[in-house]
């Protein structure tokens, strides 16, 4: 939470002498570096990190009566919309205005929901070894133990219907893909002007290579390797 305040406050012109540790100070510099290349592009960074520290305080309190629920929740506790946010920063095409926003977030949200789950289905063996490890007094927060005790079956089990739900939003993400590929983007006739489509075109490619990115890393990891 510290961290979540501290940023806000620096970037809403904080002063540097309300720094208490090294961890701060650095924060202040990293904001104060962002501001400096890009202060719109580091705004919308920001925001991103305020939305992400705001799911993370609440993860683990949280019940999830639904699986839908679970993953809505895991998009942002992962840190995904912050995640593609930084990988556009790179590329300067951040930010997106709300009507490029709303074209895009269809295509991100399959992106980043299969990157969720594709870290808990990869990182399930080191979490359960970690939690047999500590007496097993915390719940693991993994989709992994949400599909165990909702649908009481085992963990090979539920690690394929796992990996079904990650290949049933690839496939989606392909297929809206494609589509652009295709057809174009469709921008509706009142947001025609408002709407740099090479720009979001750039977005939306930046996450799709963090994305795989991302499952290759998890993928051959050596801090996953628990038990193989």
């Amino acid at each position: 939470m510290s961290a979540r305040y501290t940023l806000s406050a620096d970037f809403k012109g904080g002063n540097e002498s309300m720094s208490t540790s090294p961890l701060e100070s650095l924060q202040r510099r990293m904001i104060h570096r962002l501001m400096a290349l890009d202060r719109p592009a580091a705004a919308a960074l920001m925001h991103e990190w305020e939305l992400y520290a705001a799911y993370s305080a609440e993860t683990f309190a949280k019940e999830f009566p639904t699986l839908d629920e679970y993953i809505e929740h895991r998009f942002y506790d992962a840190g995904l919309p912050l995640y593609y946010a930084s990988s556009a920063f790179g590329i300067a095409c951040l930010p997106l205005n709300p009507e490029e926003q709303s074209l895009a977030a269809p295509l991100l949200s399959c992106l980043g929901k299969a990157c969720a789950l594709t870290n808990d289905y990869y990182s399930w063996n080191k979490e359960f070894a970690v939690h047999k490890a500590a007496g097993g007094c915390e719940r693991v927060y993994n989709c992994v133990t949400w599909i165990m005790e909702k649908h009481s079956c085992g963990i090979d089990t539920a690690r394929e219907l796992l990996k079904e739900r990650i290949q049933g939003y690839e496939r989606q993400f392909e297929k809206m893909w494609g589509d652009w590929e295709k057809d174009g983007l469709r921008v509706k006739p009142e947001d025609k002007g408002k709407v740099d489509v090479g720009r979001v075109r750039r977005y939306v490619q930046a996450a799709m290579f963090a994305t795989s990115g991302s499952a290759y890393w998890l993928a051959r990891a050596p801090r996953y390797k628990v038990g193989e």
